[in-house]
């Protein structure tokens, strides 16, 4: 692993922790972990930055399409 993705990971559950989230579905860093991470082709962490704002405005696009 990355040396950048370890320490997102570390980030994640820190927060997850301070704020008592169990990591299922409804921690906002699931979708992050579960399809972002482990599927990115991003070679540090301001790329991988950048990719998951893309993400983020498909699935946006997405959502309002089929809830229109």
């Amino acid at each position: 692993m990355h040396d950048w993705k370890a320490k997102r990971l570390e980030y994640i559950d820190r927060i997850s922790r301070q704020n008592h989230w169990t990591f299922g579905d409804n921690n906002p860093f699931f979708d992050e972990v579960w399809n972002l991470l482990p599927n990115t082709k991003a070679k540090n962490l301001k790329e991988f930055l950048k990719e998951k704002e893309e993400y983020e405005k498909r699935q946006s696009i997405t959502y309002n399409k089929t809830n229109s």
